[in-house]
């Protein structure tokens, strides 16, 4: 009962899904294991109305599995700043929220990616201010918005501790990494804390 469409009062077209986000006046859902690269998000300011739902509802449903070429199922997802990331092992797809055409109809823009710096597990991810670190198999990538055009540039910030988090990870299943793993951002010592 805690998300169900005020209209009617029910819950039959809420999905179930691994991981949940807050997102730009959004609830965003992924980790469907029927649907496993596809997002629900939710009618803005609605966050129990959901595709199904009668009038007035702008939720949708969006597959961005085929916008990261080679990808496997979504891993996660993350609010960073005005942007909705939608974390692979193999890469991030980068997605706007609250764009709308001239019928009402909400088309969020998901047509940028940047491959080979992802996430294995939602719980591996953090945003701090303009940054977004994440862990992937590799070590820990940072996507971080430029000041002159506020694009995302993709970086390592983990060079020195890479063969250790390698090592580390070398003898955990995917599936186990992305239950077993997590990451606390330590705001008073500025530190990345990662949880193998």
């Amino acid at each position: 009962e805690y998300l169900q469409d005020a209209g009617t009062f029910t819950n039959i077209n809420t999905p179930v899904a691994r991981y949940v986000v807050y997102s730009q006046r959004y609830m965003v859902m992924a980790g469907d294991l029927v649907e496993p690269n596809r997002l629900h998000i939710s009618a803005r300011d609605a966050y129990g109305t959901y595709f199904g739902d009668p009038a007035p509802n702008d939720a949708i449903r969006i597959d961005v599995g085929s916008i990261l070429p080679n990808s496997g199922p979504i891993r996660g997802i993350l609010s960073f700043r005005d942007k909705l990331l939608v974390l692979f092992a193999e890469g991030v797809v980068i997605g706007t929220l609250g764009i709308y055409d001239d019928e009402g109809n909400h088309t969020p823009d998901f047509n940028d990616s940047v491959e080979q710096y992802g996430s294995i597990t939602h719980r591996g991810a953090v945003s701090h201010g303009d940054d977004a670190l994440m862990l992937d198999l590799v070590g820990v990538p940072s996507l971080r918005r430029t000041v002159l055009s506020a694009q995302l540039k993709p970086e390592r910030v983990s060079y020195l501790v890479d063969p250790l988090i390698t090592e580390a990870l070398a003898g955990v299943s995917l599936t186990a990494l992305e239950d077993r793993v997590f990451c606390i951002y330590d705001y008073k010592e500025g530190q990345f804390m990662l949880f193998i």
